[in-house]
C-alpha cells in the first residue's frame, strides 16, 4: 500500500515541477543569478569578486554560471 502513495507522490511532485518549468519563469532569484552571471563574464572572477561585496558563492559554481 505505501509504495502507491509512494509512486503517487513522486508523479505529483514531478508533474508540478514540469508545470512550473514549462509555465513561469522561474523564481524570484532568477535575475539575481544572470545578474551574478554577466558580472563575472565582465569583470572576471576576481574582479567580481573584488566588485561586489555580496559575492559569495564558490569560484566553480560562479565560472559555471557565467
Amino acid at each position: 500500500m505505501w509504495q502507491k502513495s509512494f509512486w503517487a507522490a513522486i508523479f505529483v511532485g514531478a508533474a508540478l515541477r514540469m508545470y512550473c518549468v514549462i509555465f513561469t519563469s522561474g523564481t524570484s532569484d532568477m535575475e539575481d543569478w544572470e545578474d551574478h552571471a554577466q558580472q563575472v563574464v565582465n569583470r572576471g572572477l576576481i574582479g567580481y569578486y573584488h566588485a561586489n561585496s555580496f559575492a559569495n558563492h564558490l569560484p566553480f559554481i560562479s565560472e559555471a554560471g557565467a
